[in-house]
């Protein structure tokens, strides 16, 4: 039998994205959580201590949700999942669940709050071969090598005479920053139209692994 979600829980990890969660009452927690499973989203997980949930602006009535695990010795995985009136999209770290829902569920970009959403949401959930894109604005959440320093940018858009979807923005990918330049797509594509490298030897604190829907601290991160 599943534990009750537990309201009170103080989560292993910051929320994976910036924005305004709420963390659930035991009641609508609990009917979340079996909502959840009925629809397959976290079947590999007997025991949830905690959710929280994110409403999504560019798409309406769908909320992006991250539950803890309360189970097992290690550290406790988080497991993040966009659930909404017709289902629930696995975020895994390909981007085919985004585009799916997309094509299914319609994508609202049509200003700047939804479409800064959806990239911070994009690039922190289609990881590359070293993890997430992840957008950051300072150095909250990150450790420097000796000597190494950076100025952060925040999530800004481009002003183009051709009405892009243009943003800029400090990503940390693979032990290193870098200024890139963001352009999105009505359909929500998202172009890495260009990078420039700041700096290396910049790690996440705490370190994270991560795998399908998961993140959850690494053994070296761990105190």
């Amino acid at each position: 039998m599943n534990k009750p979600t537990d309201p009170s829980v103080i989560f292993d990890l910051p929320a994976p994205i910036e924005g305004s969660w709420q963390t659930l009452p035991a009641t609508l927690a609990d009917m979340l959580d079996q909502r959840l499973r009925e629809f397959g989203a976290h079947d590999e997980v007997s025991d949830i201590l905690g959710l929280r949930v994110l409403p999504l602006a560019f798409r309406p009535g769908w909320m992006l949700c991250d539950f803890q695990e309360g189970a097992g010795n290690g550290p406790h995985k988080l497991h993040s999942v966009i659930y909404g009136p017709d289902g629930v999209s696995l975020l895994d770290g390909s981007s085919a669940p985004l585009h799916q829902g997309n094509i299914e569920h319609g994508i609202d970009l049509s200003d700047a709050t939804k479409q800064a959403q959806y990239l911070r949401l994009f690039c922190m959930f289609v990881r590359g071969e070293y993890g997430p894109f992840e957008i950051v604005q300072s150095a909250q959440g990150l450790t420097f090598e000796k000597g190494v320093s950076a100025i952060f940018n925040r999530l800004t858009p481009v002003e183009n005479d051709a009405g892009d979807m243009l943003w800029r923005a400090t990503v940390h990918y693979n032990e290193a920053l870098f200024d890139v330049e963001f352009l999105l797509h009505p359909d929500g594509q998202v172009t890495m139209k260009d990078d420039t490298h700041i700096c290396d030897g910049v790690t996440r604190d705490p370190e994270l692994n991560f795998a399908k829907t998961a993140r959850y601290r690494s053994p070296q991160g761990q105190e």
